[in-house]
């Protein structure tokens, strides 16, 4: 992936008891404020077309602003750019 200046977001996952409390929504508010006050371009995620277990829900982003910006097979790229830049996934090639 490329995107100089932008926040990637690994993990932000709420589960369990935790959920429908607001964690969630609390922790991205803290990441977008967080990458706003170090300059960043904005915040980006890796999620996916169809749900799947070890990658965040791309509904819940989506709720907040972001985007899909490229895709590679079932991965999406996520994001919330606060100046209309866009990162994307590098395309390797096989020699």
């Amino acid at each position: 992936m490329e995107g100089s200046g932008f926040l990637y977001i690994y993990c932000l996952w709420v589960s369990g008891k935790f959920k429908a409390q607001s964690y969630g929504k609390q922790l991205l508010e803290y990441v977008i404020n967080d990458a706003k006050k170090k300059g960043k371009q904005g915040v980006c995620v890796i999620s996916s077309k169809k749900k799947k277990s070890h990658l965040a829900d791309k509904k819940f982003f989506l709720k907040y602003g972001f985007e899909v910006v490229d895709q590679i097979e079932d991965y999406e790229l996520l994001s919330l750019s606060f100046n209309h830049q866009k990162p994307f996934f590098v395309k390797v090639l096989n020699k």
